[in-house]
């Protein structure tokens, strides 16, 4: 079982309490009563309860990309790698609804999140999708004249919408059971066509 240090564990508890309470409702004293510590201990390593907030994708984030990073090794094609990449999401946010709805739900919302050194780490996944597209153009299996940022936000919408609507719903369905479907859907949208 791995061991967390303090930061880690206050970043835990974070994701544990915005994602019950939300943003504006948490609060410091919940965060740090979950953390089982002092509340001023959280102001040592946060200057305040949003810059907690714009720093809880950096335990979870670096598990999925280096995981999917891991996941897409040995995969050839980039439909394969569609599929793998839809299925690990998926699954991802299966396993940690919380992080998955801090993502989705409160972060996404915030523009000043885009200024966070956080933010390029959840771009990071963003640009693992980018380049399984560009290797699709290459290998002529994705239409060339396609826009590729225009992909992968078609992708995006799709796997997020699904994720959103579960985590608004009761969770009583598999997300990874619409892996699938996502992929079959992206993959007709921008298969290029042989003559």
């Amino acid at each position: 079982m791995q061991e967390y240090g303090k930061r880690e564990k206050i970043l835990l508890a974070g994701i544990s309490v915005f994602a019950e309470k939300g943003y504006q409702e948490a609060k410091i004293s919940e965060i740090a009563e979950k953390a089982n510590i002092a509340n001023g201990t959280i102001y040592e390593y946060f200057k305040n309860k949003e810059e907690l907030l714009f720093s809880t994708p950096e335990l979870k984030n670096k598990e999925f990309c280096d995981q999917l990073e891991l996941h897409l090794r040995g995969i050839n094609g980039a439909f394969n790698k569609f599929r793998k990449y839809i299925w690990w999401w998926l699954y991802f946010s299966e396993e940690y609804p919380d992080y998955a709805k801090i993502l989705l739900m409160e972060l996404r919302s915030q523009r000043k999140f885009r200024e966070h050194p956080a933010y390029q780490k959840v771009k990071k996944a963003t640009d693992i999708l980018l380049e399984i597209i560009e290797e699709g153009k290459k290998e002529g299996s994705i239409q060339k004249d396609l826009d590729s940022y225009l992909v992968r936000h078609l992708l995006m919408g799709f796997v997020e919408h699904v994720i959103t609507r579960w985590l608004l719903k009761e969770r009583g369905y598999s997300l990874v059971h619409y892996t699938d479907l996502i992929t079959n859907l992206v993959i007709k949208a921008v298969k290029e066509e042989k003559p």
